[in-house]
């Protein structure tokens, strides 16, 4: 017959726990932002949240956004220099994988001054 432990913990050591949980995930985004960043010199655009994925052999795997794929829907020249109905419709992962809803909501809120240029250029016809 096993026998179970049972651990009773207080308010201030659950308090504590949870504060060293959010202090580890906050280090784990700052080092992804870090790895964004410098994506983002060499013209790569990675997503914090979505980029980074384990392959079948469990291998940390990372695939950036193909910029030039990048299509803007929404487009309204009066609500320049806002334009704010103007939205990423659609985009590919470097290896020709379209973007999911969440992963263009995320392309869109990660990197707003990419965005706004491609809303320029598409409005201008750069």
């Amino acid at each position: 017959m096993s026998k179970s432990l049972t651990f009773t913990f207080t308010q201030a050591e659950k308090d504590e726990a949870l504060r060293h949980f959010l202090a580890q995930d906050e280090r784990k985004k700052a080092n992804r932002k870090s790895v964004q960043d410098e994506m983002a010199k060499e013209g790569k655009f990675i997503l914090l949240d979505s980029s980074f994925y384990i392959s079948d052999d469990h291998e940390l795997c990372q695939r950036c956004v193909d910029v030039a794929s990048i299509e803007i829907d929404g487009i309204d020249g009066r609500d320049y220099p806002d334009f704010s109905d103007a939205f990423v419709s659609k985009a590919n992962w470097d290896d020709g994988t379209p973007l999911s809803d969440d992963e263009l909501n995320e392309l869109q809120n990660q990197h707003p001054d990419l965005i706004y240029r491609r809303i320029s250029d598409a409005a201008f016809g750069a």
